[in-house]
């Protein structure tokens, strides 16, 4: 079996002391400033319902008669699919210019929002697609519109997508241009279909344009989302969340990562072993029948890292070192599968050293043995 090179997250730029957070909404009773801790079960929740934010999602372009128009939605929280389609709704008669009066609706049975014209004699062109002049900050999306253009729809058109809540974000500003490889976002309720992106830029944190996008993955079994790329160096980074299809109508974060990792020139011994701790209460009655409160099962795994240099050496005892006790995610196989294979936890066995003198070229290796803990939060 071939040896398969970890990467070690552990310096995480996100829930750092001097990182400035700022959500594109919070629920009251679990604020963003909450995943500083680290905990998965500790989580961020955007405030239900559709939320308008400034820059993100405040404008809808539409055409009446090949005449530009422009609702200009206010910034602000609509907790119901009902009250931000009135709100779309009187900011589409009240553009400037305009001649038409329209009708916006949510329905309770598709979850999906239609537009139409009211009263007016001009054609309805809704301008959804990239060439729209506001399409960076368009509400249509949040609607469960596609990004396109619709033409002639004066009659009516529904969004293809069904919508329960509104995009929203995680700001971060790390108050300077620092360098960061990975990204995660990890203990959400996204399900399998909602996306997350990294965004990035180094002089602004208006996001109509950034300078650095990337998307993160998971799959069927990850907890997670996950992405790995080119070192890049910015002062702003945001987290992109698209889940408009979510019934449970917010959005819900733990843990976000954005930072670098180590990864030792060689990898992990035959061997590593992951077993399940049963942390289940198991009664067992005085005529043999069982009763279990069950709960999670979160893994203990034991890894060797196998005949490693003196610099990879060193490198290890200074993770440990800085995390002295923290959170960190080990991806045990970041190339082939970054997100199932990618654990949360804590070193609850510190590295135990053997030095194989003699061995190798210059002749120092080390092993290294040490256990992991996986927290499910």
């Amino acid at each position: 079996m071939a040896d398969r090179t970890p990467r070690f997250l552990y310096d995480n730029l996100a829930i750092r002391q001097a990182t400035a957070l700022l959500p594109s909404s919070e629920y009251g009773a679990m604020p963003a400033i909450w995943v500083r801790d680290g905990w998965p079960s500790q989580r961020w929740r955007t405030q239900p319902g559709y939320n308008v934010v400034s820059t993100l999602n405040d404008r809808l372009d539409f055409e009446e008669n090949n005449v530009a128009r422009v609702a200009l939605l206010t910034p602000g929280n609509y907790p119901t699919p009902a009250l931000a389609a009135a709100h779309v709704k009187a900011r589409m008669d009240a553009a400037v210019g305009a001649a038409n009066t329209y009708t916006v609706t949510y329905s309770a049975v598709t979850h999906k929002w239609s537009v139409a014209r009211a009263t007016g004699g001009q054609v309805l062109d809704l301008i959804f697609g990239s060439g729209g002049p506001n399409f960076a900050r368009s509400f249509h999306r949040d609607m469960g519109f596609a990004d396109t253009t619709l033409n002639g729809v004066e009659a009516g058109t529904t969004g293809g997508n069904v919508s329960y809540q509104s995009r929203a974000y995680l700001r971060l500003d790390f108050l300077s241009a620092l360098p960061f490889k990975a990204a995660i976002f990890h203990a959400h309720n996204l399900g399998l279909t909602g996306t997350v992106s990294l965004l990035a830029k180094a002089t602004s944190d208006v996001w109509t344009s950034p300078t650095f996008t990337q998307t993160l993955t998971g799959d069927a079994l990850a907890k997670m989302r996950i992405a790995f790329f080119a070192e890049q160096t910015f002062r702003y980074a945001l987290f992109l969340i698209d889940s408009v299809d979510n019934a449970d109508g917010f959005i819900e974060l733990g843990v976000p990562f954005v930072g670098g990792y180590w990864e030792p020139a060689r990898g992990f011994a035959r061997g590593s072993t992951r077993q399940a701790e049963r942390m289940s209460a198991i009664v067992r009655a005085d005529e043999g029948a069982i009763s279990m409160d069950a709960r999670n099962q979160p893994g203990a795994q034991t890894f060797s890292l196998f005949r490693q240099s003196r610099d990879d050496r060193n490198a290890y005892r200074i993770m440990e070192e800085a995390i002295k006790g923290n959170h960190l995610f080990l991806a045990k196989d970041p190339l082939n599968f970054p997100g199932s294979e990618t654990d949360y936890g804590i070193i609850s066995a510190l590295g135990r050293e053997t030095a194989l003198v003699g061995d190798g070229n210059p002749p120092e290796r080390y092993n290294i043995n040490f256990g992991f803990a996986e927290d499910l939060g």
